[in-house]
């Protein structure tokens, strides 16, 4: 799942992404957190791919019903709780960073409605919230799962 952005680190300039998002060449206002994530595309494909691979070898690993795939398995869906959890500090910055992309795709001298860029803001931030929550306790009922006697039995075998 990290192909994509390992090829575009590989065979495209470090600010491609940049460049494509505003054509007219102003520079853009990003958050930094966006900032980086554009221009790092390699790293981050590599680190996409290398825990697609381990988490593909852990899912193998727990349909052999291998007790510490299944422990990593659990390990697995705890960090998906704390990314949902960080994704929802970073929300304000994703969508502030959107809002920068948008007012430059803008004709020169205009831009967004203030009504318009603060109401995408607030709706973003809830639905954003209430499906990144939906999304965590989803994973932690799963790993909660996982632990029950009923589970464990069937792994010790």
């Amino acid at each position: 799942s990290g192909l994509p952005q390992v090829r575009g680190g590989l065979f495209m300039p470090k600010d491609f992404y940049l460049r494509m998002m505003n054509p007219a060449g102003q520079p853009l206002s990003l958050p930094p957190l966006m900032q980086w994530f554009y221009t790092h595309t390699l790293l981050v494909g590599i680190v996409e791919l290398v825990l697609s691979s381990l988490f593909a070898w852990v899912s193998w690993n727990l349909l052999k019903r291998r007790d510490w795939a299944r422990i990593a398995f659990i390990a697995f869906l705890l960090l998906g709780v704390a990314w949902q959890f960080g994704s929802l500090w970073m929300m304000r910055q994703i969508v502030e960073g959107t809002l920068a992309a948008q007012n430059a795709a803008m004709p020169p001298g205009q831009a967004m409605p203030k009504e318009f860029a603060e109401t995408m803001t607030n709706v973003a931030m809830l639905m954003g919230s209430a499906v990144g929550l939906l999304i965590a306790a989803l994973l932690g009922w799963v790993a909660w799962k996982f632990t029950t006697r009923k589970v464990r039995d069937e792994f010790a075998r």
